[in-house]
């Protein structure tokens, strides 16, 4: 025991240079994430502009372009994690250790694009909406959060399950659907209002929404919040207890067949 514990501390700087370097297997998807999401933001601005909207259609389209970045991060980033993590667990086992300092920079990076992205929309907004500025740095944390638990859980998931890819991609257009995206939130009743926020990705996008276009009661909603936090830690409890299970297989009970596949289309 010991002599592993000692190892550890002896690995520890090859264990952060191999964590620096996969945070960096994401450079491409951050950069291209935030020029397409930025691009879009401008057009629209200019779109705007030249075809003279009314006030309150732009702030309908500026809200429902939010909701749809937010998304679009947590999204991006949630899947390309998941997708490194099998072999990220494999290579971290020498250091005796796990995978999840991998997870949590590079959901740090995805954290801070969408906060970027944020400030983009509020200072490109040609109407004078109202911001909150804790509410945006809130959900950004909040959502910073929800990218690395759920990263997490969905690579332990994925060493189990190699057909990961085609559930979240349904799972994901399902909830997508179900986000004031296509809809604006006062346009239904409160109580189909309240059902739909028991979603956490809902209570993220709509959350970031108010806090950059609508301004006031961003934050305002205690039992959400702590229903948000119950969420979370019910998906921790899992993580933890599904890596455990994992942790118990035999190398050979794992599926190796996606792993190749995965570095080549993630690699720069």
């Amino acid at each position: 025991m010991l002599e592993r514990f000692i190892q550890f501390f002896h690995e520890i700087p090859r264990y952060f240079r191999y964590a620096l370097y996969r945070v960096m297997m994401h450079r491409r998807w951050v950069v291209l994430t935030f020029l397409v999401s930025s691009l879009i933001m401008f057009i629209t601005v200019l779109a705007f502009k030249i075809l003279g909207t009314i006030d309150i259609t732009q702030a309908s389209i500026n809200y429902r372009l939010t909701g749809l970045i937010t998304f679009a991060v947590i999204w991006i980033a949630i899947y390309n994690n998941y997708r490194l993590f099998p072999r990220d667990y494999y290579v971290t086992r020498h250091f005796n250790s796990s995978p999840f300092l991998h997870v949590a920079l590079s959901g740090l990076l995805y954290g801070l694009t969408l906060f970027l992205l944020m400030v983009v929309m509020i200072t490109t907004k040609s109407i004078n909406t109202d911001t909150t500025w804790f509410g945006v740095f809130f959900y950004s944390l909040m959502s910073l959060f929800f990218m690395i638990t759920l990263s997490f859980l969905f690579g332990v998931i994925y060493m189990l399950y190699p057909k990961l890819n085609q559930l979240y991609i349904i799972i994901s257009v399902v909830l997508m659907l179900l986000l004031p995206i296509f809809y604006l939130p006062d346009k239904i009743s409160g109580v189909i209002g309240h059902l739909l926020m028991l979603n956490p990705l809902y209570y993220l996008v709509n959350g970031m929404q108010q806090s950059v276009i609508v301004g006031h009661d961003a934050v305002n909603h205690l039992g959400y919040h702590l229903y948000f936090c119950c969420f979370m830690g019910l998906m921790i409890v899992f993580s933890f207890a599904l890596r455990d299970y994992v942790t118990q297989l035999k190398p050979n009970e794992h599926s190796h067949s996606h792993l190749k596949a995965d570095e080549e289309e993630t690699a720069d």
